[in-house]
């Protein structure tokens, strides 16, 4: 069995110089210029804390490759997992791009490429084949103090106590646990490190009579297909264009601005056309498609069950209908999907890749099944 491997970061041996950033930036290939935040480009960041009263104070930004890591329960592709050895890593080929992994971490650490037309989830992944091959991390490597050490779980554990005791920091042992990163705190006490911690018979009284209404005057409201095509439904100008009126402009106006945002999205990217961004990381239509359209749709079956299965003739009139506003409903939630996914020619991948502790996968069986 493999050993668990883990970082111990030690902020009060951090002298500020930045090595972790670059070596970090340099085995990935990414620009040398350091940044504030964490980025698509920045796996690693050292924030300055520093003050007049208690000096020079650094302290390190990384994935914090937790035991049981969110990301990896909430990602309904398995693209994320945790491996044997440590790190909690991300598998690009599987990723559908929904973002969801980002707005499980309570460290918000997963970044986005917001600027790419084909975007990645960016982490860090503790330079898991460098540790397989039996190589310490890159940015522990580079640091010339040892403000980083690496190596197995509990060995780093026990160092890590041993430096709180001497620090005499008030950490439990219980929150270094369920981190493979630790962070040992200030020499006055102060813990710098990111630790997270009505009535239903009258309701049928007044359905009924509406319904049976429905049922006596379903033949009165019939027209043929010529009488609805010579009314002023489908009015028609000589030359065979429907004539322009007030809500036909209104739609045309709709279908115009939809495909520019469909141009937009799939032709700009999320950054040209969105205002998304890794602390939002999710549109509106997430709470409109859930609220508004699997709120809605659900109504439709609960409606075709309450006839087929459990004999309530009397819904039957507005069974069709209601059947149909599911359907269109589900359509719609399946539209949105397309233009929020970042990589949406792989919806097909919940289908064939399972993980079944994320609640998105059994949202997306609900959505494809009932459709």
């Amino acid at each position: 069995m493999a050993t668990s491997k883990a970082i111990l970061i030690d902020i009060t041996k951090c002298i500020g110089c930045r090595s972790c950033e670059q070596a970090c930036k340099q085995i990935h290939g990414f620009p040398m210029d350091s940044e504030a935040k964490l980025s698509p480009t920045a796996l690693t960041i050292v924030e300055n804390h520093s003050d007049k009263d208690r000096g020079d104070r650094y302290v390190r930004r990384m994935c914090m490759h937790c035991q049981d890591p969110a990301c990896a329960s909430a990602c309904l592709v398995g693209a994320l997992k945790k491996t044997a050895f440590g790190p909690v890593t991300y598998d690009a080929s599987k990723c559908i791009g929904c973002r969801y992994c980002i707005v499980a971490c309570p460290f918000s650490v997963p970044r986005y490429e917001w600027s790419k037309l084909v975007p990645f989830v960016k982490k860090c992944d503790m330079c898991a084949e460098r540790q397989v091959s039996g190589k310490p991390p890159a940015c522990v490597e580079a640091c010339p103090v040892q403000a980083s050490i690496s190596g197995s779980r509990e060995e780093m554990l026990e160092e890590a106590q041993r430096r709180i005791l001497h620090l005499r920091c008030p950490l439990r042992k219980a929150r270094l646990c369920r981190r493979t990163q630790a962070t040992a705190a200030s020499v006055d006490g102060e813990c710098i490190g990111r630790w997270p911690y009505g009535d239903p018979g009258r309701r049928r009284v007044t359905l009924r009579p509406v319904l049976d209404h429905a049922t006596q005057n379903r033949s009165r409201s019939r027209r043929s297909t010529r009488e609805i095509c010579q009314g002023k439904e489908l009015a028609m100008t000589s030359k065979g264009f429907p004539k322009i009126s007030f809500w036909r402009t209104v739609v045309a106006a709709i279908f115009a601005a939809g495909i520019y945002s469909m141009y937009a999205r799939f032709g700009l990217g999320f950054q040209a056309s969105t205002h998304l961004t890794d602390p939002q990381p999710w549109g509106l239509w997430v709470g409109l498609g859930t609220l508004c359209g699997v709120g809605l749709s659900a109504g439709g079956f609960a409606i075709a069950a309450a006839v087929y299965l459990l004999g309530f003739e009397r819904y039957r009139p507005i069974l069709r209908t209601a059947v149909l506003i599911s359907f269109l409903g589900y359509s719609t939630v399946i539209v949105g999907m397309m233009y929020e996914l970042g990589l949406p020619w792989r919806i097909w991948h919940p289908i064939v890749m399972w993980n079944r502790h994320s609640v998105l996968f059994e949202v997306s069986w609900c959505v494809m099944l009932y459709t």
